[in-house]
């Protein structure tokens, strides 16, 4: 049963990714939406795995840890922007 959750939420984060990529008001290149597509999958995959509401504020807390526990600058600005993104919700 879990690994159908997985299944399906890895669909799901593929097929967002892919709908942000198409819009136009999506003002970025496709690597940058992808990793932070990724990012934001990471956070909620994690949140799962702990058994914590996925809520907008507990994946912007989670994406923030996420930066500040991550050791390269593409992977910390990933995290950044998805949670401002989150945050936002623009």
């Amino acid at each position: 049963m879990c690994d159908n959750k997985l299944y399906f939420i890895g669909i799901y984060f593929f097929l967002s990714c892919d709908m942000l990529k198409k819009h136009q008001w999506w003002r970025m290149d496709e690597d940058k939406a992808e990793l932070i597509v990724n990012a934001i999958g990471v956070a909620v995959m994690e949140l799962i795995g702990e058994r914590v509401p996925i809520t907008r504020d507990n994946l912007v807390n989670k994406l923030e840890h996420n930066r500040r526990e991550t050791g390269n600058v593409i992977g910390k600005g990933a995290n950044r922007d998805a949670a401002e993104l989150v945050r936002k919700g623009k």
